[in-house]
This record gives C-alpha cells, structure tokens and sequence, in this order.
C-alpha cells in the first residue's frame, strides 16, 4: 500500500472511532431522553437539571407545573426534566431473589 492508501485507512479508522466513542452515545441518550419526556404523566416524581425535586401536577405542551413542597407549584420548560426519581427499577425474571435473613 502506498502512503497515500495509508493515510485514508487511518482518516477513515479516527472517523469511525469518533463515531462510536462520541455521536452514538450521544444519539442513544437524546433518544431516552425524548422518550422520557413524552411518557410523563401527572402524578410523577421527578428531579429538574436544576436539582429540585417534584411532583408533575399538571402538563401543558412545554411546560410543567412541579409541586415542590404542600401549596407550592412551580412552572418548568419540559426539557429541564432530568429523570423520575422512585421508579423501581425493572426486575429480570431470571434475578435470584435475596436470601432470607435468619435470626
């Protein structure tokens, strides 16, 4: 192979590794997230990116109204929705179940 061939094959390989080290991940986490904000329902609990924990009690288009504390609703852009918080997470049937304790 010349040089030239060379200098393609490892143009081409940094190419693909950036790909999958950087915009495929990044892919999958926008992907989730999206998902994420399209099942939210009033009644979930949820944390912002800004740290403030809350219960959804009301959906409008892009915004959200958290309760944060009795009496106290906030509103939020949807996108500032980070995650739920106290979803269990979801059990494998082949899990081995926790060994009882003994007294």
């Amino acid at each position: 192979m010349s040089e030239a061939e060379i200098t393609v094959v490892w143009i081409v390989g940094l190419a693909a590794l950036s790909w999958f080290l950087f915009i495929r991940p990044r892919r999958r986490m926008m992907a989730r997230q999206q998902d994420l904000l399209g099942a939210l329902s009033n009644g979930d609990q949820v944390i912002t990116v800004a740290g403030m924990y809350g219960t959804i009690v009301g959906l409008d288009g892009d915004e959200v109204r958290l309760e944060i504390a009795p009496d106290v609703v906030v509103r939020v852009a949807r996108r500032a929705i980070a995650g739920r918080v106290g979803v269990p997470p979801a059990e494998t049937a082949d899990a081995p179940d926790a060994p009882e304790p003994t007294d």
